[in-house]
């Protein structure tokens, strides 16, 4: 949420309370978004205790508070609810009988987001088609009006855009109202496990999107896979077998074979449909290591399964699995007794290094401190480091977890530009540094309070 202090003179600023700011003073204005959905459920729009659920969580998202609500149900269905803010209000109006609605939220100062507001009621209401106008009330910002906008939803959070009469194919992250422009799908397709989308942007090139999820993307994979696998590699004393698991797009794998002393390396994948889709469309990605000839020793089979039968330990365990959704597939992997399973599969001194999911966003982050704590059940030494990627619009969050390794410790920067200096060539890493993998651990406040770290 943007905050706007700028004035502090009593002409020209009002009070808003919410749960978080109830002592702020903002900018005098605010923020209003008007909405349409189109092609919903019926069943969604003709249960008025849900509505009312859906529409209280769409506030809270916003960052505002319900003071009071008045609703009124019509003979034959459909609803009208007014919900009085503290900001100021928010309305609703349900059609089921033409399966639509249409709300709007209203709110003072510029602490509360409304665009929160239009993604929870997305998600409830599921509309095929939607449009809505977002602007600015009270001062000189530009009014952002979209209302000759539409969007169809399709599949893999793809959706038609048009505006003004001009069509295009949009890529929406799940849960946010940013999106990025779709050259060309390349391919769409459902696995065993997963829907699967390759797609090409402007933005940031090529993407690869699963169950309508970014996992990464051409303009930024190597950050976010350097970050996923160089720290426990140079924190190390002399890594020499490592364990992926989580393939997918191998450049984890790519990223392993830099160092050379040449570790062994065995990578787990449950889905080989995908990872082969990967070796096809991503080639920059996996740079071979996903071939025939990998020097990888490649395995499709359940992660959690290899773990429990396989003797062998290792001295880097590296995960790289989707983010968690609870009752999901991964939901398994999240659990305490999941990384009690890892450390025994660790040989002495080993280190495991875990991608982490946001950093920096409350709900989103709960999902960082549910893993960490399952991390922390098992190893003494459990460290949140973080860096932006710029295609998950977030600060992504990453940990590094050993029975010994401690990032803070004094000399760690020697110790790292020495390891760099031998492991690597000097040309192999695109972004990281000694310097920056030891800042990438020092956390900011907001950070620390979304990621509940001390």
């Amino acid at each position: 949420m943007h905050t706007n202090n700028s004035n502090k003179h009593s002409q020209g600023t009002a009070t808003c309370a919410t749960q978080e700011n109830a002592e702020l003073e903002y900018e005098f204005g605010g923020r209003h978004l008007l909405a349409s959905y189109l092609n919903c459920s019926p069943e969604a729009l003709d249960d008025a205790k849900a509505i009312d659920a859906a529409m209280r969580a769409a506030i809270k998202a916003s960052g505002a508070t319900v003071l009071s609500a008045n609703e009124h149900i019509f003979e034959g269905g459909g609803m009208t609810a007014l919900y009085l803010l503290s900001e100021s209000h928010a309305s609703i109006h349900t059609y089921p009988e033409h399966k639509s609605c249409f709300v709007d939220i209203f709110t003072c100062g510029y602490v509360c987001e409304p665009k929160e507001f239009d993604r929870v009621l997305r998600d409830y209401f599921k509309p095929q088609e939607a449009s809505m106008r977002y602007m600015d009330r009270g001062s000189t910002t530009k009014e952002m009006d979209s209302s000759n906008e539409s969007l169809t939803l399709e599949s893999n959070n793809i959706a038609s855009w048009n505006k003004d009469g001009e069509q295009r194919k949009v890529f929406f992250q799940p849960g946010e109202m940013e999106g990025f422009v779709v050259d060309e799908v390349l391919l769409e397709t459902k696995t065993k496990y997963q829907s699967v989308m390759v797609a090409d942007t402007k933005k940031f090139g090529r993407i690869l999107v699963l169950d309508g999820d970014l996992q990464s993307a051409q303009k930024d994979e190597e950050l976010y896979h350097e970050f996923l696998v160089h720290p426990a590699m140079m924190f190390h004393k002399n890594p020499k077998s490592v364990l992926v698991v989580g393939t997918g797009e191998g450049a984890t794998l790519r990223e392993a074979f830099k160092y050379k002393n040449n570790p062994a390396v065995t990578a787990v994948d449950i889905d080989q449909e995908v990872v082969e889709i990967c070796r096809k469309y991503l080639p920059t990605w996996h740079k071979g290591a996903l071939e025939a000839d990998s020097k990888a020793t490649l395995l499709y089979e359940d992660g959690l399964e290899y773990l429990r039968r396989e003797k062998q330990l290792f001295d880097i365990i590296i995960m790289d699995v989707v983010s968690d959704h609870e009752e999901g597939p991964a939901e398994a992997l999240y659990t305490d007794a999941f990384y009690n399973l890892v450390k025994t599969k660790l040989a002495p001194g080993g280190i495991v290094g875990i991608q982490g999911m946001y950093a920096n966003f409350y709900p989103e982050s709960r999902m960082h401190r549910k893993l960490r704590g399952a991390v922390e059940s098992a190893f003494s030494q459990v460290h949140t480091y973080s860096t932006f990627i710029q295609s998950f619009w977030s600060e992504w969050a990453f940990l590094l977890a050993s029975d010994w390794c401690d990032p803070n410790a004094e000399g760690t920067l020697e110790t790292l530009k020495s390891h760099f200096a031998e492991r690597v060539a000097p040309d192999a890493m695109v972004h990281l540094t000694p310097e920056l993998l030891v800042a990438s651990f020092a956390q900011g406040k907001s950070n620390k309070k979304a990621l509940g770290l001390k």
